[in-house]
């Protein structure tokens, strides 16, 4: 458990075993190699009977297991994270599968004695786009408006988003509204941090941000949207750059200092 998890996550593995036949197991061994991707390893073992075991890990691991009679079992769990570091694809199963073996001859050859089980890890897809109203050269006084459209295209909801828009000190009196397809308020900062909160798969926002130019000195005026959550597989596509030309002159300040005798 859980049967789907994102990177970061805590997985568990519970590991049941017995012997169901009527004479003693010996030399029982229980092999769990562990799949790739998984961390910070931790481990506990219940025997029925009491007994002592061994435990090795090398990379996986293995138990030596004391005979066990008739009726004698035990239980054992593993523990451990998914490794937040590693590239994840979109979804992808990973199976455990652990194996037990005995010198004593079974009562039924060719049961099976290895059971597995999976956890499906999947990730989130968080992208932007931005784009800006008039798209001609701006004065001032000149009003626009900026449309940010954000979304979730993995399989895993994002948690943790953050978008921001930072705008230029040349623009004054901004007002932002918003919609998203999930039902959830975003809350702002000043010139503007939204706190999106959790972007489900497939979930989505537009928030516009209206504002007004108070100084078009230089040629153009850049704006850039930056997304940013937990886990995101693909950073490529979290930014977004709109250029405002703008028509106002540009001053140009010489100084030239001499020393004169």
């Amino acid at each position: 458990m859980p049967a789907v998890a994102v990177p970061g996550d805590p997985v568990t593995f519970t590991v049941v075993f017995s012997n169901a036949g009527a004479s003693l197991a010996n030399d029982v061994v229980l092999t769990d190699a562990l799949p790739s991707g998984l961390g910070n390893i931790g481990t506990s073992l219940w025997l029925s009977n009491g007994g002592s075991y061994t435990i090795h890990a090398d990379p996986g691991y293995w138990w030596e297991l004391p005979d066990l009679a008739q009726g004698d079992w035990g239980i054992i769990t593993i523990t451990g994270k998914l490794n937040p570091n590693l590239s994840w694809p979109a979804s992808i199963l990973l199976t455990n599968a652990v194996t037990i073996t005995t010198s004593s001859v079974e009562a039924v050859p060719g049961q099976p004695n290895t059971a597995s089980a999976g956890v499906t890890v999947q990730t989130a897809d968080l992208g932007i786009a931005k784009a800006v109203f008039p798209t001609g050269t701006l004065a001032n006084g000149a009003w626009l408006t900026f449309t940010l459209v954000y979304s979730n295209v993995g399989p895993a909801p994002a948690s943790g988003v953050v978008i921001t828009d930072l705008l230029s000190s040349k623009l004054l009196t901004a007002t932002f509204t918003f919609t998203t397809s999930y039902g959830a308020p975003l809350a702002a900062s000043e010139y503007f941090v939204w706190q999106a909160g959790t972007v489900p798969a497939g979930g989505w926002g537009v928030i516009t941000v209206t504002a007004q130019i108070s100084n078009a000195l230089g040629a153009s005026m850049p704006n850039q949207a930056i997304i940013t959550g937990w886990f995101d597989r693909d950073s490529s596509n979290n930014q977004a750059t709109i250029t405002v030309p703008l028509s106002g002159s540009t001053i140009y300040l010489p100084i030239v200092m001499r020393n004169y005798p």
